[in-house]
This record gives C-alpha cells, sequence and structure tokens, in this order.
C-alpha cells in the first residue's frame, strides 16, 4: 500500500460531507490513496442462518442486505474522491466497528485515519461509548476526527 494511505471509515448513519471533504483535502495535499471503510455490525442475538422459521431473518441474510447497503453507499462516496483526482477503493468488513477499524488500518499500513464521531455526551456516551474516541486511544497511526454536525 502506498507510504501515505488514509483510511476513512464510514458510519452510514451519519452525515458524511465533512468526513469526506477533509479526507480529500488531505489525501491531495500528501499525495494519498483512500480506502473507505464500513463495520457491518449486527446486534447481539440475531440468530444465526437456519436457525428461524421461514420468513423471520436471520444472520447470514441481514449480513448481505447491510453489505448491499453499504457497498452502494461506499461507491456513491468513492465517486467524490474520483472526482476531485485521488485514487480511492472501498472494503466492507464485518465485525465491532472500532475493532475492524484498527485492524484494517493495521492489514493496510495506512498512515493516517480520518474519521467522524456523533459527539455523544453524558449518560449516551457512557451507554454506547465512542469508536473514535476507542480508534484514538488503541490507533498506531494519527487519527483526525471530524465532529459531524447535530
Amino acid at each position: 500500500m502506498n507510504a501515505a494511505a488514509i483510511l476513512v471509515p464510514i458510519d452510514l448513519s451519519s452525515p458524511t460531507d465533512a468526513v469526506v471533504s477533509m479526507a480529500v483535502s488531505l489525501a491531495r495535499a500528501l499525495d494519498s490513496v483512500v480506502t473507505l471503510l464500513h463495520a457491518v455490525h449486527l446486534p447481539v442475538g440475531v440468530p444465526p442462518a437456519g436457525a428461524l422459521p421461514i420468513g423471520l431473518i436471520d444472520t447470514e441474510t441481514a449480513l448481505g442486505v447491510l453489505d448491499k447497503e453499504a457497498g452502494t453507499y461506499l461507491q456513491t462516496l468513492a465517486q467524490r474522491f474520483v472526482q476531485a483526482g485521488v485514487p480511492v477503493s472501498h472494503l466492507i468488513r464485518h465485525g465491532e466497528p472500532a475493532e475492524m477499524i484498527l485492524e484494517v488500518a493495521e492489514e493496510l499500513g495506512v498512515k493516517h485515519i480520518v474519521m467522524g464521531t456523533h459527539g455523544r455526551r453524558g449518560i449516551e456516551r457512557a451507554l454506547v461509548g465512542s469508536v473514535a474516541e476507542r480508534v484514538v486511544r488503541r490507533s498506531g497511526c494519527p487519527v483526525t476526527i471530524v465532529r459531524n454536525p447535530s
């Protein structure tokens, strides 16, 4: 992978304009390639394939639907990088988002991570946690956090 590769984790539930703008600017300034990443994480309790009566959704079916949705969205975002002259690819991984971000960053040898944050506070943050915070604490490379507008 390029010595100045940038990883851009994408959360489909958050606005991404500010994150993409920051990543495009940084990639152009550093003459970098970008990898967009979405981690598909199913809630606890979704049963494995074959464990439910026909008609109810199982893990395999849910992952297929989520992968397709994420792939379409990532391809749309990738066009913004292409239009800016930035080489881009995208990945979809299954697992807990912070773990997948850190795993892919190490696997690809990225030099920078650019990601958004929900900016949760108080009890919501204590209960849900912050993917961005876990990535910042454990990343072996610089992480730029872009606050998503409320």
